[in-house]
């Protein structure tokens, strides 16, 4: 049997498809759509698909990203008038989210300056000024943006389907797909959307269990009209961020994946006592730089930034 080579171009659009020799039949079923667990957690998928000689550069990959996850995270934490601590809550949970639900390979998502000023917003707006509560807002607000944007998606795929189908209905040789496409990006597009110095000093140890914020139903609709902010710019911001990567390394990334990993990964957040967070224009490249190939970085950088606050606490 004559067995086509495959070109190392080839083995990246196919998702970390090792090498095999398997021929075309291994690489058209590479190619096919995801379905069940795989589709509903890409993580699993591409997890199930690495190269074994990509651990080492993974492993690596998140020790460097570590190194630059624990000031930038507290420094945003601060900058959104926020205990530095929810920082690193915002930072471990949504990696770790992200790993298993985005569709990308080495994205890194945390806490952002462009949602600072906007979550600060939210926070400093509150009549109670206090830490505990100002931390139960922002945690409400990263819930609120993890449900908005999974809402999004919903809707934008939802009000695809039925263009598609519609346009069939009507018209059967125009190119529905194409309009629906260019629709949703219109849509998307077009929502409103010197002396000392100073330490952060002791930080409470290890992650809070998760829980509900504590906020009162007066407080609601602030909250939601800046979750509404929140959630356009770090959709925009991921979903650019993501296709930049995925094109710079040869492999695509489902948008609406995209908007669910993104939910999840502010969900999880939320209920850890976390902030709203989108991708990092400035840690990616760190990870990307230091060799990462697939979700394991990220996964790797929150056990490290775990570990390594542990060690800071008992020194």
């Amino acid at each position: 049997m004559k067995v086509r080579p495959i070109s190392s171009a080839t083995v990246l659009v196919e998702g970390c498809v090792a090498e095999s020799g398997r021929g075309r039949a291994a690489m058209q079923s590479s190619l096919q759509p995801n379905i069940g667990l795989a589709a509903c957690v890409p993580g699993v998928s591409m997890l199930r698909h690495c190269r074994r000689a990509w651990l080492g550069r993974d492993i690596v990959a998140g020790l460097v990203l570590t190194t630059v996850l624990v000031p930038a995270g507290m420094a945003y934490a601060e900058a959104a008038g926020l205990p530095a601590i929810t920082g690193l809550y915002a930072t471990i949970v949504p990696l770790v989210a992200y790993a298993i639900f985005g569709p990308s390979r080495i994205m890194v998502l945390g806490p952002d300056s462009g949602l600072a000023a906007l979550i600060a917003a939210v926070v400093l707006g509150s009549s109670d000024a206090g830490p505990e509560h100002a931390i139960a807002l922002a945690s409400l607000l990263a819930i609120m943006t993890g449900l908005l944007t999974k809402f999004f998606a919903l809707a934008i795929g939802v009000a695809c389907l039925g263009i598609i189908l519609g346009i069939r209905v009507v018209r059967p040789k125009a190119p529905g797909v194409l309009v629906a496409v260019v629709l949703a990006t219109l849509a998307v597009a077009l929502l409103p959307g010197a002396g000392p110095i100073a330490v952060v000093g002791a930080v409470p140890r290890g992650l809070p269990l998760p829980a509900w914020p504590s906020v009162g139903l007066s407080e609601v609709g602030d909250v939601f009209v800046g979750a509404v902010g929140i959630a356009l710019v770090s959709f925009a911001d991921t979903s650019v961020l993501s296709r930049t990567f995925a094109g710079r390394h040869g492999y695509r990334v489902d948008p609406n994946r995209e908007l669910i990993g993104l939910g999840v990964a502010n969900l999880a957040g939320g209920f850890f006592g976390g902030f709203p967070v989108s991708s990092s224009a400035s840690r990616t490249p760190v990870a990307e730089s230091a060799g990462s190939k697939s979700p394991i970085t990220g996964v790797v950088g929150a056990i490290c930034e775990d570990s390594r606050w542990d060690l800071v606490e008992n020194e």
